[in-house]
């Protein structure tokens, strides 16, 4: 329940026939999915494709902490933090997080999300792309968890980009941020720095010193050549994920409005102060910069939040103050620009925390009652979607599998739920663990 204050897919429609002629491209370097992805890009330049931001927080922050709180709980259940208003009427959220409060008229709260995997190595993967372990799709098939590709990499495979990398994480990429059956060529590309370090620099992205624009231009002819001669011996998929990667950097070590998107000094400061001078404040000041710039996903990691011990403390004093400030200034800006409604922001974890307080101040993982945070793309903003008990453990209206909330991911993407990709092997392969529906509240 929502509160305020069939058909086949295009990737489908192939014959056998056609699978088998795909396979004579070989010799050129393309795969089934280049053909299916290049179709993807050409059908969804007729309509103008969205971007989506993950705001990732790492370890698993906890809801009744953030988003749900119990002020009417056990004092080992409820914790230190007190609710607020927000500018939304009968919606309510910590005390440390005043912007976000202020913004949650262009926000949706989902309070009932759960997988029942507390685990880092499992949990990550099921919030980022709707499957759980041991899921067994048509025909049979069952993969590995890691198997799965994220929501970002079937986006960015799917909707493509235009001179720049079609996944960016920043700083790093997360568990979970997978390209699974997909395989290593959709790998996104990693900043690997620092975005508030003052020494920034993203790697790879200059041309080594001394180096023109025009002798860069014949070392990547004289590496065409090279790779031409070898490629008819050697069209394994290390050779082809080596190609792809020499095509991505040299189209953004060429291209000076790339090499611009990842500049934050083009930034006014106060601009910069807004988000916070933090890794995860100009990480999403970059993110915007990216999809602003026409990069169709970046995911934002923000490590921390696998508060065992001290959790109170590390809230208050670092996670919650610089979460409020850069997530808050990053839909504002967003709205501002006219870029949000094209423009689907998550911020989640992997699960929770368990309700009551541990010993030593902390509390320990919980996958049984997620929230996350939306925004734009199409989302309502001021909504908030199920509920939890009173003691924020279970789910009491509207329990949510991770998989509706995929199907709600790729509904405001454009993506329809019966999308097939085809994985390394050749097999065409679904984009959700079964058939469900969007969350409708949201849609």
């Amino acid at each position: 329940m929502a509160r305020n204050g069939g058909g086949c897919s295009e990737y489908q429609r192939h014959s056998r026939r056609e699978l088998l002629k795909v396979g004579a491209l070989g010799f050129m370097g393309l795969t089934m999915a280049d053909v299916l992805s290049a179709e993807a890009v050409a059908a969804s330049a007729q309509r103008r494709g969205k971007s989506c931001i993950v705001v990732w927080l790492n370890g698993g922050p906890p809801a009744m902490d953030l988003w749900d709180l119990k002020p009417e709980a056990p004092a080992e259940v409820r914790g230190e933090f007190r609710p607020i208003k927000t500018n939304v009427p009968g919606i309510e959220i910590c005390e440390y997080l005043p912007s976000v409060a202020r913004q949650m008229d262009k926000i949706a709260l989902i309070r009932s999300i759960f997988h029942r995997n507390g685990c880092h190595d499992i949990g990550p993967t099921v919030m980022q792309s709707g499957f759980r372990p041991l899921t067994v799709l048509p025909g049979g098939i069952e993969l590995p968890i890691a198997d799965y590709p994220s929501y970002q990499t079937t986006i960015s495979v799917v909707q493509g980009s235009q001179d720049l990398f079609p996944h960016v994480t920043i700083p790093n990429t997360p568990r979970g941020a997978s390209t699974g059956y997909l395989g290593p060529r959709y790998n996104p590309f990693e900043v690997a720095g620092d975005p508030n370090n003052a020494n920034f620099a993203v790697r790879d992205l200059a041309p080594p010193r001394g180096v023109s624009d025009a002798r860069l231009d014949r070392r990547r002819a004289l590496l065409q050549a090279v790779d031409n001669h070898f490629r008819q011996a050697d069209e394994t998929l290390e050779a082809r994920t080596v190609d792809r990667f020499h095509e991505r950097a040299y189209a953004v070590t060429s291209s000076s409005q790339a090499r611009a998107a990842f500049d934050l000094k083009q930034e006014p400061d106060a601009l910069r102060d807004e988000y916070g001078r933090t890794t995860i404040g100009q990480s999403c000041l970059m993110a915007r910069r990216l999809v602003e710039a026409g990069v169709r996903c970046v995911t934002v990691n923000n490590d921390g939040w696998d508060t065992h011990e001290k959790n109170f403390e590390q809230l208050k004093t670092k996670l919650l103050p610089n979460l409020d400030k850069a997530f808050a200034a990053l839909v504002k800006d967003l709205h501002q620009r006219g870029l949000l409604h094209n423009t689907l922001v998550l911020c989640m974890g992997e699960f929770s925390r368990t309700p009551v307080i541990n010993t030593t101040a902390g509390r320990d993982h919980w996958a049984d009652c997620i929230s996350v945070a939306l925004a734009g793309g199409g989302i309502p903003g001021g909504v908030v979607v199920g509920a939890s008990d009173k003691t924020c453990a279970y789910p009491v209206e509207d329990p949510l599998d991770p998989a509706r909330l995929a199907a709600t991911v790729y509904h405001h993407m454009g993506i329809p739920g019966d999308t097939r990709l085809i994985d390394i092997s050749g097999r065409p392969m679904p984009v959700l663990p079964r058939p469900v529906a969007p969350i409708e509240a949201l849609v």
